[in-house]
């Protein structure tokens, strides 16, 4: 028997030798390689028979559909797995495919398992799909329930369905003919001349949670609560399902989903039409060009990607539409800030419903929507400088614990620190320091207040009476102890001479320093100005740029400043580029304008931007004429 497998062996050894033109010894290493190959074969049909049985889950289109030996051009012999999507895996004993396979079906598994029990909660609640949650994937699930903004406690969209036609409340999707019932809503004739009608006006909650009757009337479907902190607060969660008429009179409908679906249904019904006049390649306006430009950067290439992706109009800026869309986006967005107002002005008259207007801190809530003083248009609604200066405390301690809600020893600490009047800057250093780690930071405080404590009762001349060194207000509290979010004031020469104790400096006025400072400002941005029209005539000219004066250049650009045209020194041109000259930074001057710049903050030089803009007109008429010149003279 021996004998006979090694005649065989050694007859293999020689047709490989013979077919493929190699050595003995080569043959043999391929005739091991096979012997390799065989085992890991087995293992992948193995897998494949297993996939089959619903052993193990996969996606479909990556199922084993066969496994075959094939070789290399040295006669090197591997498995070929080829899969149901078209693709194959070459797998040997050192690149171990198997291995990576299994990983990758794995996580493609609990990607799709995950999607899958993500909808049902959605639709069924959390309660009624737990169950059939793996252990495995637990973490996973609830993690993506907090992306989507579902908690533990939701109900599912049938339940709160079946909910709302027990109470009689009747549903109409075709939100066009839906006429505003209530005196909080606001429609605005701008509509009747763009042609777009309006949805009404959304109900923001002030400080509660509630599901809103509103969009119950607008026939949209709300899939989360409303979660807002303050008035004019985040609003909920919204689907709403619109029918578009497009030019050839056929229709396409459109589910959105966001917090708030208003501007989204005015963008989609631009849109649509727009890429409707492309696709049957009619005439565009320029405006319609760069719209269809935009939505193809932001993914949208065909009425079929508006289709399946209108999530993706959030992306797209409502200054890329054009001006009739542009006029009832904005119209949407006024009418939004105008409803909110009037709504807490209401809301204000129950005193049930609105909260008190001093800062009401309880444990557990989250601090972000506690200290931050204003989000574009929305208002702070604490007036109390000692609820504010509380706020600023509270703010520091939390980030100096590592945490984002407001526990009992955060707020005691915070409290214990404004009454002690702890250097609110020294305090703000401390947390920002990232030399010091968490535990340094907290002994850092510790003796920062041990130190406050030992200098709390310091005497003045008025008969040994102790000062009460609390500030008047927080914006002066803010500028004594040098909070880093305050922006530093330059002291002027006449303040800093008082700060010196100069018999000569007069008593400071505020409304001087107030003027000086405006002076300082004209004059520094006079030499910024003066730079930029040196750089942008140096360009005109083709003169060679630094790449310092390149930099400078590319900020200005970014600002809307292309060439000395636009330093046209008239109308709405003028007020342009002051405005653009106050967002110019000061820091990246070019070297041959530092010392004018270091002048002018000093307050030693003056400078007008009119007369800027002015002299450069003039030399760049000058400038002119003497071309002119030279070329008559050829």
């Amino acid at each position: 028997m021996e004998k006979t497998a090694q005649q065989k062996t050694a007859q293999d050894t020689k047709d490989v030798s013979e077919k493929k033109g190699v050595s003995k010894e080569k043959a043999k290493e391929i005739k091991v390689s096979k012997q390799v190959a065989s085992k890991i074969r087995r293992r992948w049909e193995a897998l494949a028979k297993r996939q089959e049985n619903g052993g193990i889950r996969v996606r479909a289109n990556r199922k084993i559909t066969s496994v075959s030996f094939v070789k290399d051009e040295n006669g090197k012999v591997s498995v070929q797995v080829n899969l149901r999507n078209g693709r194959s895996i070459k797998d040997n004993a050192e690149e171990k495919g198997l291995e990576k396979f299994q990983k990758e079906s794995r996580r493609a598994y609990a990607r799709t398992k995950i999607a899958e029990l993500l909808k049902k909660i959605k639709e069924l609640g959390f309660a009624a799909v737990e169950g059939e949650i793996p252990p495995e994937l637990k973490d996973a699930v609830l993690k993506s329930m907090a992306r989507a903004n579902i908690s533990t406690s939701h109900k599912g969209t049938k339940a709160q369905e079946a909910e709302a036609k027990k109470s009689g409340s009747s549903s109409n999707t075709k939100t066009d003919t839906l006429k505003s019932s209530g005196s909080l809503f606001n429609t605005s004739p701008v509509f009747a001349t763009t042609g777009y009608k309006p949805v009404d006006t959304l109900l923001r909650s002030a400080q509660e949670s509630f599901k809103d009757p509103i969009y119950e009337s607008r026939g949209i479907k709300q899939v989360s609560p409303v979660t807002a902190r303050y008035p004019g607060g985040k609003s909920c969660s919204t689907e709403e399902t619109i029918s578009i008429k497009l030019p050839d009179g056929s229709t396409i409908d459109l589910t959105l989903v966001g917090q708030d679906t208003r501007q989204n249904r005015i963008k989609a019904d631009c849109l649509a039409k727009i890429l409707w006049k492309a696709e049957h390649n009619e005439s565009l306006t320029e405006e319609e060009k760069k719209l269809i430009e935009e939505a193809e950067k932001k993914g949208i290439h065909s009425l079929e990607d508006l289709k399946k992706k209108p999530a993706l109009l959030n992306n797209i800026s409502y200054k890329k539409f054009p001006k009739n869309a542009q006029e009832a986006l904005e119209a949407t967005h006024k009418e939004d800030m105008d409803s909110q107002k009037r709504f807490i002005n209401e809301r204000a008259k129950d005193k049930n419903k609105l909260p008190p207007v001093s800062l009401d801190i309880k444990p557990g809530k989250d601090i972000d929507h506690l200290t931050k003083e204003g989000r574009g248009n929305r208002k702070n609604y604490v007036e109390d400088p000692d609820d504010k200066l509380l706020m600023q405390y509270l703010n520091a301690v939390t980030r100096l614990h590592g945490t984002k809600t407001v526990t009992d020893k955060e707020l005691e600490m915070a409290q214990r620190m404004k009454e002690e009047h702890v250097n609110l800057g020294a305090l703000w250093k401390i947390v920002n320091d990232k030399k010091l780690t968490s535990e340094q930071k907290l002994e850092a405080t510790k003796a920062l207040e041990e130190e406050t404590k030992k200098n709390s009762n310091p005497t003045n001349d008025n008969g040994g009476k102790s000062v009460d060194p609390k500030p008047k207000s927080l914006q002066h509290s803010i500028e004594a102890e040098g909070d880093p979010k305050a922006a530093p004031k330059p002291k002027s020469l006449q303040q800093s001479l008082e700060a010196e104790g100069d018999p000569k400096a007069p008593a400071s006025n505020p409304a001087d320093h107030k003027k000086e400072q405006k002076e300082i400002r004209k004059a520094v941005n006079a030499i910024k100005m003066e730079e930029a029209l040196h750089l942008f005539t140096k360009l005109k000219n083709k003169e060679e740029l630094t790449p310092d004066e390149e930099k400078r250049v590319k900020e200005w650009n970014a600002k809307g400043v292309m060439s000395l045209k636009d330093f046209s020194p008239n109308g709405k041109e003028k007020a342009k580029v002051r405005q653009v000259v106050d967002q110019i930074s000061d820091k990246g001057i070019t070297k041959a304008y530092e010392e004018k710049l270091n002048q002018a903050k000093k307050g030693n030089q003056k400078g007008s931007l009119n007369r800027a803009l002015l002299t450069t007109m003039e030399n760049s008429e000058k400038q002119k004429a003497a071309l002119k010149g030279k070329a008559r003279e050829r």
